[in-house]
């Protein structure tokens, strides 16, 4: 039969009332499979008013292979899951609306997988291969221009491959294994790294915020630490300034006298000693 049962019953289930994509698709759950190929309510009935959207415009097919260990072709749900990634990568790559496009694999043919042994020799591997084609379809209100047809055929095998690893049961995977020897060239991030590298260098730039651990030298700094919090402790040695001290209002009083072992220049003069000093003790004077 050249025509599916879905295709029929994708327009009946439309002129029931079922519009929305999502209902379709459970209704019609196979409806996905065969890209444009369906029928609406329009094209059924006098009273239809649906159209399918994702049909009209650019059509694509890239050869896939998938090679699994059994003589079968891909289930009907495996090749939803191929298609979806199709998709998916297709509305990112090319800035589309992922409704306006369609997909579906057609074409399934297995044959026996062998390899070369170097020698001319093909040998049999015990898997089988399943060539297909992925066909996708674009809406007719997208511009010819805007689909590129190298990056639809690498985004359809990259989509095979993605699904030879993750959907197509007992596939061989198909994505390349990461390098054992590191690059020549180190890599360029613009995110920074989940773990910091460790290093015996200092750095050339100082860091915006302090250390929670600070580090221990015997060495002293080339160029002073600017602080704007005063020592808890007095320093051993007075600072110097060019400025003079502000006076304090009101003046501060010393009760103790200061002690020097240089004499004043010049007598001190008093008019009035006071009570206090009369009353004061002296205590003993001794004659030398």
């Amino acid at each position: 039969p050249a025509t599916s049962w879905d295709a029929m019953f994708y327009g009946l289930a439309q002129w029931f009332g079922v519009s929305k994509s999502s209902d379709l698709e459970y209704a019609v759950p196979n409806s996905n499979n065969f890209g444009c190929n369906l029928f609406t309510d329009y094209d059924m009935f006098w009273t239809g008013i649906h159209i399918l959207e994702g049909c009209g415009g650019a059509k694509e097919s890239t050869n896939v292979t998938f090679q699994i260990p059994e003589i079968r072709t891909l289930t009907g749900e495996e090749q939803k899951q191929v298609c979806k990634l199709a998709l998916k990568t297709a509305s990112n790559q090319f800035s589309i609306d992922l409704k306006k496009t369609r997909c579906y694999v057609a074409e399934q043919a297995i044959a026996e997988a062998v390899e070369d042994d170097g020698s001319g020799r093909r040998l049999q591997t015990g898997m089988y291969d399943v060539s297909s084609m992925a066909v996708l379809n674009f809406d007719y209100t997208i511009p010819p221009n805007v689909v590129n047809v190298e990056e639809v055929k690498a985004l359809a095998k990259a989509a095979s491959a993605t699904a030879s690893d993750f959907v197509v049961v007992g596939a061989t995977p198909q994505s390349e294994a990461p390098s054992t020897v590191p690059s020549q060239m180190p890599s360029l991030s613009s995110l920074p790294s989940f773990s910091p590298s460790i290093s015996t260098a200092p750095s050339d730039i100082p860091s915006e915020r302090p250390s929670e651990s600070p580090s221990v030298t015997t060495q002293p700094s080339y160029s002073p630490s600017l602080s704007n919090m005063p020592s808890d402790s007095p320093s051993y040695v007075p600072s110097l300034t060019i400025m003079p001290s502000k006076a304090s209002d009101p003046p501060s009083f010393s009760i103790v006298p200061s002690l020097t072992q240089v004499p004043t220049g010049r007598p001190t003069f008093r008019d009035d000693f006071g009570s206090p000093f009369l009353s004061a003790d002296v205590g003993s004077v001794t004659i030398p």
